[in-house]
């Protein structure tokens, strides 16, 4: 037998990386079976794990859907790192396109707002998912505020407006038509919530022509 056959090297497990696959896996466990069926033998059974082996990464259920949720965050930061606008070259367009990232317009963003929406309701008696929902609604509302604050810089918005008031209401918005994308998506087409999008960005800038596309 060859020398090097005979040496059994170790398995190199990324554990960060298999945290997120377990995560992925209690996703689909919630879209598919609901936030009450989300059990530990569920998800190791999604993620190919036993339950044993899944508490290795995770010491409790709350421990893993607390990671569930903030994953969901960073999947949407990702997407609006990955989109680096300066005040002096943002349009119209471009603040609508940022936008549609907290929409779920596509499959991805469809199941992380199915997961998130279960988790928030869950949110409202547990302590640590109220506290990761809480401050992602501020990140948010932060987010919406910003790309409006570019906007105004750019002398693209009517003068005067009250930018935090019209970040609310946005922020409203764009909550609603997300709810409306998961309970009847048939209903609010993806092509629908890019004209109201993009009516309710027209009616807050300062240009005449009512297409922003």
């Amino acid at each position: 037998m060859h020398l090097l056959e005979e040496i059994k090297m170790p398995k190199i497990v990324d554990h960060e990386n298999q945290k997120e696959i377990i995560a992925g896996a209690a996703w689909k466990v919630i879209q598919n079976n609901g936030i009450e069926n989300a059990t530990v033998r569920k998800i190791a059974q999604e993620s190919g794990l036993s339950p044993g082996a899944l508490r290795h990464y995770f010491n409790s259920q709350d421990q893993l859907l607390e990671f569930a949720m903030k994953l969901v965050v960073e999947h949407v930061e990702q997407r609006f790192l990955n989109i680096n606008v300066q005040t002096d070259s943002i349009t119209l367009a471009c603040a609508k396109e940022i936008l549609l990232n907290l929409i779920p317009i596509d499959e991805e963003r469809m199941l992380e707002m199915e997961v998130w929406l279960s988790l928030s309701i869950k949110a409202l008696n547990e302590s640590s998912l109220k506290k990761i929902s809480d401050d992602t609604y501020d990140l948010i509302f932060k987010a919406i505020f910003n790309v409006l604050r570019q906007l105004n810089e750019a002398h693209l918005l009517k003068p005067n407006l009250d930018l935090e008031l019209e970040a609310q209401r946005l922020h409203i918005l764009i909550d609603g038509l997300s709810l409306q994308r998961i309970i009847s998506p048939h209903k609010i087409t993806i092509e629908q919530v890019n004209i109201i999008l993009e009516e309710y960005i027209s009616e807050l800038s300062n240009v005449h022509s009512n297409n922003i596309s």
